[in-house]
């Protein structure tokens, strides 16, 4: 589950991911994607940003996002990291990607992947079922694109939403 531009890249110049739209209707609806979830995999950059801001959600913010840091506290967190020597809130570290099938087979429901390196490499090996792309509408010219040049998938589509801002959400599963 990634935010991308219409471009196909999940961050900017310089890592900006200031242009990410985020409404009520699409927290609400990723909570219920998550929340339901047996994870989350984080890249180190990711993990960074969600560590820094979800634990410390207080009891003034929206309701979705009250609700999201509940999940994100509940659910388990693996962090993919060569250079962290430890992560906090519970969450699990791990030196390489190569324990994703074995994390798969013991969840309690799907694994979200978090972070666009993170995806990609997972996507490389062949270990995505499914993208949950939320497409915002901005063409960045340039960034890290979800989708390496060269890299073929076939996909099927799932479903599609579109939210009042014009993000869609656009679900689709990887045929093998």
């Amino acid at each position: 589950m990634l935010s991308v531009s219409l471009d196909g890249h999940f961050e900017g110049p310089g890592g900006d991911i200031s242009w990410h739209h985020v409404t009520e209707g699409l927290h609400r609806d990723m909570n219920a994607l998550i929340g339901a979830g047996g994870g989350v995999l984080n890249g180190r950059r990711n993990w960074e940003l969600m560590s820094g801001f979800w634990p410390e959600v207080g009891p003034d913010a929206d309701e979705s996002l009250q609700e999201f840091s509940a999940i994100w506290k509940r659910i388990p967190q693996h962090v993919f990291s060569t250079t962290l020597d430890s992560v906090s809130h519970g969450a699990t570290l791990h030196g390489s990607i190569d324990v994703v099938p074995t994390l798969k087979e013991q969840a309690d429901g799907d694994l979200y992947a978090g972070g666009g390196t993170l995806a990609a490499a997972l996507a490389r090996r062949g270990w995505v079922d499914r993208y949950v792309l939320h497409v915002n509408p901005v063409i960045l010219g340039a960034g890290t694109p979800l989708f390496p040049p060269g890299e073929r998938q076939a996909l099927g589509l799932v479903s599609h939403k579109t939210y009042d801002d014009g993000v869609m959400q656009l679900t689709y599963d990887v045929e093998r």
